[in-house]
């Protein structure tokens, strides 16, 4: 039988608990039985500071695994900081060698040019006065030139003539090709004229 009914958050006082589940209690000089799982120890103001305790701590342990999250990301932006920085400076030091290096080979590069300078400016000199002795030391001789002059005159046409006589060989070569298949097609014509009649 249903001896009273028990609202939520209602006090009441325990007497025994039973080990099926079920515990005796007290309210308003009543004895009966309930579940021992709708009972509980705590006052219901404290419930509900336990409840808002949970839900503070529920939040702070979000907020702190946010802050880990964000301080291991701020610490991996820093060693990358570092890294960028390790290879900056080591860009500076590359490009100062390359300079260095850049500068020497400039002076090289224009110590070379002077050098090559001198050189052709020397050789010029030597070369004039070689010049100079070979036009003062030689005289020519009247009669050696003489010969030379003869010499070319006589090849000249014999030069030309060979010429005349192989454009006149061709010539005639492709006229008698050209007589010989005129006789030909001649032949045949006949030929055939007198093969119809």
């Amino acid at each position: 039988n249903i001896l009273k009914v028990i609202h939520k958050d209602q006090q009441l006082q325990r007497l025994t608990m039973h080990y099926s589940g079920w515990s005796l209690v007290e309210i308003d000089n009543i004895n009966g039985w309930i579940p021992s799982a709708t009972l509980t120890d705590i006052a219901p103001n404290k419930l509900e500071k336990n409840t808002n305790n949970n839900n503070l701590l529920k939040a702070l342990n979000h907020h702190k695994n946010k802050v880990k999250d964000l301080s291991s990301k701020i610490l991996k932006a820093d060693k990358k900081l570092k890294d960028l920085q390790a290879s900056y400076e080591k860009s500076i030091t590359t490009i100062a060698k390359l300079t260095t290096d850049l500068d020497a080979l400039t002076l090289e590069n224009n110590r070379l040019l002077k050098i090559s300078v001198e050189a052709k400016v020397k050789n010029s000199k030597e070369e004039k006065i070689e010049q100079k002795l070979d036009s003062s030391s030689v005289v020519p001789d009247s009669e050696s030139t003489k010969a030379t002059q003869v010499d070319h005159a006589t090849s000249a046409p014999l030069n030309m003539n060979w010429l005349y006589y192989g454009a006149a060989g061709v010539f005639g070569v492709i006229a008698l090709l050209a007589f010989s298949i005129y006789n030909r097609n001649k032949r045949r014509h006949f030929d055939l004229n007198t093969l119809r009649r």
